[in-house]
């Protein structure tokens, strides 16, 4: 049972370094497949990304020490747009934890550190309906193809 109220907490995954196998879990099976990123790619990708301070960096959203979200700051994420970037990535909220607002905040919590860096603009790729994002300030800025999919461009700043 998911209690409404619970204490979000989000840190680097350089301070909470064992989500990295529950990260690389949500992101093989959600965007893995469709990239054809083997697991173990993707959680050596997330041990680059524990860095606090740089980009690429992972940021895991906890209630207690159970991990329910996650969200990176990548330089490059589409291929044959390694143009553009940083990139927003990998927004993941455990599916009992949805429709709670911590979406909300691991993408602000990304997007304010990208702005300490002086980063702007920020780019994200999704497959899903764009009005979140859109909510949030982001613009749509094209479509491109992923492996056959197509995916909406955004960008924000």
């Amino acid at each position: 049972m998911v209690m409404r109220h619970a204490q979000i907490e989000i840190l680097s995954l350089a301070e909470f370094p064992q989500a990295i196998p529950t990260l690389a879990a949500w992101i093989h099976s959600e965007w893995g497949t469709l990239e054809a990123i083997p697991a173990e790619e993707i959680e050596t990708g997330l041990r680059r990304n524990s860095g606090c301070r740089t980009i690429p960096t992972t940021f895991v959203a906890l209630s207690g020490s159970q991990p329910i979200g996650t969200v990176s700051l990548d330089p490059t994420d589409l291929a044959g747009f390694d143009h553009l970037g940083p990139w927003l990535a990998s927004l993941y909220v455990e599916p009992g934890f949805r429709r709670l607002g911590i979406g909300t905040r691991l993408m602000n919590h990304a997007m304010e550190h990208a702005r300490k860096l002086g980063v702007r603009p920020l780019w994200l790729w999704t497959m899903h309906d764009t009005a979140f994002f859109e909510k949030h300030g982001w613009k749509k800025s094209g479509e491109a193809v992923l492996s056959g999919n197509k995916v909406k461009l955004m960008k924000f700043g």
